[in-house]
């Protein structure tokens, strides 16, 4: 009886992962650029973790450390136009 339960157990698990993946594959494909605001704050961080977060799906680990470091530069280059920030 336990081992149909942990069969049944898996195969939700695995329904799961696929239509997580499936909607997760759904919103990339619809995602655009996310619009910053003029002052830059912790909403615009947010907008553009979870707009990575999509992109990075189908990227590896070493694709996304480079990309993460090249979106670090611009994120920087905004906090200090802005004065937010001051690298000396």
């Amino acid at each position: 009886m336990l081992n149909i339960a942990d069969e049944m157990g898996k195969v939700k698990i695995k329904k799961f992962i696929f239509h997580f993946l499936y909607i997760k594959e759904e919103m990339r494909k619809t995602m655009t650029k996310p619009m910053v605001s003029k002052d830059f704050n912790l909403e615009d961080i947010r907008k553009i973790r979870e707009y990575n977060s999509l992109r990075h799906i189908q990227m590896t680990p070493e694709e996304i450390i480079e990309d993460n470091r090249k979106g670090a530069a611009v994120v920087l280059e905004l906090l200090q136009q802005t004065g937010k920030v001051d690298i000396g």
